[in-house]
């Protein structure tokens, strides 16, 4: 039998937990698209700038600001430029090209006039009043080809569209932590099957798969364990394939509550098995190896969750390595 400890408040426990979760090292590489809040592992360089010419950002006319001194002012029309066109001419005293948005600037030209101050005729456009904006979007003006973000960094939309401007498509995350739930007890049934006046649904562990789903990991559902040494070490043997194991239910000390002791009968080393919170006074810690333990006692929905909430969260953003990017708050009950 370990050695008991004295019993921990809600902070001590939280401190001893984040001590001893390590951020994991794994990485892989994935699509863009499919990097919706996964954890940058290296920094990206940008492959291009944005744009990478001067642009139009109006539909109108290129002219040059200086042909501009006296208004209304008729210019001839050159040629005609959309966006994607190359553009060899450039433009001289007194002329104009018709231009379309995200169309570049040719050679000479310095301003756009908007369609709606103009009126064009067959090879002339007639400027009737000039805008004080330019309407030109230069060079580099999103980002530049020496743009870099860094890792680490949790992915999220706005990431997205940058790397795919960047024209990254590809990039390198951190795995997901492969977490496994258990829930035990021989009154729990999975949701869905047929009930009793005698036992229940394991109403919570579809919601705890849910939340670890939404907080970055890679939930792995070990079903329902029976209060039964043979059949409890045999799903917990098989914890050793994950970073961080939960247990639902036995987590006490009484005769039905075999998890405890089934988890020290397979290796762990338990660092905590009670603390000082009410509910949810029965929890574990501890670990295996490169496997952590937290055992949760109750399997109702409304008991769980403030357990789950107040000492999971940030043991993902651990094992994401995104901890820094959040400040910790420990919580005290004393």
């Amino acid at each position: 039998m370990e050695k008991k400890i004295k019993l921990l408040s809600v902070e001590q426990a939280q401190r001893i937990i984040f001590k001893n979760i390590k951020p994991l090292k794994f990485k892989e590489k994935i699509n863009i698209e499919n990097s919706y809040k996964r954890v940058l592992r290296s920094n990206i360089n940008s492959k291009r700038n944005q744009p990478e010419l001067d642009l139009s950002s109006m539909d109108g006319y290129a002219v040059r600001k200086k042909d501009l001194n006296k208004i209304p002012i008729t210019l001839k029309l050159i040629g005609e430029i959309k966006a994607g066109d190359k553009v060899s001419r450039g433009i001289q005293k007194n002329q104009a090209f018709r231009i379309y948005t995200g169309a570049p600037i040719p050679k000479g030209a310095d301003k756009i006039i908007i369609q709606e101050n103009c009126i064009e005729t067959e090879d002339e456009v007639s400027i009737k009043k000039e805008n004080k904006e330019n309407f030109i979007r230069k060079k580099s003006n999103d980002i530049s080809n020496k743009f870099v973000l860094k890792a680490p960094k949790l992915i999220n939309t706005r990431d997205i569209a940058l790397m795919g401007v960047m024209n990254q498509r590809k990039i390198e995350v951190f795995r997901k932590p492969k977490i496994g739930i258990l829930a035990t007890g021989d009154e729990i049934t999975e949701v869905g099957e047929k009930t009793n006046k005698y036992n229940q649904p394991a109403s919570s562990k579809p919601s705890i798969i849910s939340l670890i789903k939404n907080w970055g990991g890679d939930p792995i559902d070990f079903g329902i364990a029976k209060d039964k040494d043979i059949e409890l070490s045999k799903k917990i043997g098989k914890a050793n394939k994950c970073d961080l194991f939960v247990t639902i239910g036995g987590a006490s000390v009484g005769k039905y509550d075999l998890t405890h002791s089934s988890l020290i009968k397979m290796g762990f080393k338990l660092d905590f098995w009670k603390i000082a919170m009410q509910p949810g006074k029965p929890m574990m810690f501890g670990s295996s190896k490169n496997t952590f333990v937290i055992g949760l006692r109750y399997p109702g929905f409304l008991i769980i969750l403030p357990s789950f909430h107040l000492f999971f969260y940030q043991n993902i953003n651990f094992l994401l390595n995104i901890a820094s990017l959040f400040k910790i708050k420990f919580v005290n009950y004393d």
